[in-house]
């Protein structure tokens, strides 16, 4: 029996009181249509704005699912091989690199298992966030320190691919990145809402961003979106995201071609994430272990929001959450609290992957 929505807008009204999150807003799509829409809370706390579906959130590592959907779009029109070197295609946009890097390709990149040192795990990196730099900047952080490992062998998530993947985007099409995700994946689902996350330009009704610290919620600090760009610089409202879940199951204008190919699970070489991390990468979302059912997921998190996707293929149900708290450490388990109303078998099992 599908549950009511005032049964789901109390989970989630519990939810946000219980972190302390200012405003969050949800969507569950199951058989292809929305099942549930909530939007509670407040956008902005200070002028007492409330969330709506139209409300903008900062999509944070969701922004990746688009990257990668885009990769896919180009490897279908025969733009772009996922086996070749990544850096050759690129063709010295972002580079010089070390050496190594040149073994790495785009399959390695979409999958996190390309041995590259992820820049936001450099020294300096947060000492860098409140500044705008260009990519070759950013790149410096990391480009000369040879690959932590032999492309393949292990996962580790890893936020330099993605940035890269950008610039293969970019030198496929001719086109700047936005543009080349509007054309092939935001515009044909009618996501107007889904931008590059700009700080600088008047956006209506956006949700700002919070911190929680246990007792006092506060403005974050500037966090360029220079230092996120393929990797994590898209916003986009719920009920836009409503219209990627629905995609997801195979409703709308994209070919489902291109989600198969990014659910498809890459096992490292040398590795077992499945077995020992609850979960393996696939080439744009995350394969869930969970002994009955095929789950993909993704989640966020940036400074002053947490998000989370958690898709049950064989169940035909999708789940989104948009928050705007930085300090939700698990939002894929809100997302796994709404699914369990359709999905009650789900209750009393452990959440995937491990906290």
């Amino acid at each position: 029996m599908t549950p009511s929505p005032a049964t789901l807008d109390e989970y989630l009204e519990e939810q946000r009181a219980a972190l302390h999150i200012p405003g969050i807003a949800a969507v569950v799509v199951a058989e292809g249509e929305v099942a549930y829409l909530g939007a509670l809370g407040l956008a902005d706390v200070e002028f007492n704005a409330r969330i709506t579906p139209e409300t903008p959130f900062q999509l944070a590592s969701l922004t990746k699912i688009f990257t990668a959907l885009t990769a896919h779009a180009l490897v279908a029109d025969g733009s772009v091989d996922l086996d070749e070197s990544l850096l050759r295609r690129i063709d010295g946009a972002a580079g010089p690199f070390h050496a190594t890097w040149d073994a790495v390709t785009a399959r390695h990149a979409l999958s996190h298992t390309s041995g590259m040192p992820s820049y936001t795990e450099a020294e300096g990196y947060w000492a860098t966030t409140r500044l705008d730099l260009s990519r070759q900047e950013l790149l410096d952080l990391v480009r000369d320190e040879p690959l932590r490992r032999t492309p393949g062998d292990y996962g580790s998530y890893d936020n330099t691919g993605y940035y890269l993947l950008g610039c293969l985007i970019e030198a496929a099409t001719g086109q700047t990145y936005d543009e080349a995700v509007a054309q092939r994946i935001t515009g044909p689902l009618g996501m107007t809402s889904a931008v590059p996350h700009d700080p600088h330009a008047i956006v209506a009704g956006r949700a700002r961003g919070y911190r929680w610290d246990g007792t006092t919620l506060s403005h974050p600090p500037y966090y360029s979106p220079t230092g996120t760009w393929a990797a994590g610089s898209l916003t986009a409202s719920i009920e836009d995201m409503a219209r990627l879940a629905q995609a997801m199951q195979g409703r709308g204008p994209l070919p489902p071609a291109l989600f198969e190919a990014m659910w498809t699970p890459q096992p490292s070489r040398l590795g077992n994430d499945l077995e020992v991390l609850g979960f393996e990468a696939c080439l744009g979302m995350f394969h869930l272990a969970d002994a009955d059912r095929r789950v993909v997921g993704h989640s966020g998190s940036i400074i002053g929001f947490a998000t989370n996707v958690t898709h049950f293929l064989d169940d035909a149900l999708t789940v989104v959450v948009l928050a705007n708290l930085g300090e939700v450490d698990r939002p894929d388990a809100i997302s796994r609290g709404l699914a369990e109303h359709w999905l009650p078998d789900l209750r009393g099992r452990p959440l995937v992957p491990p906290g």
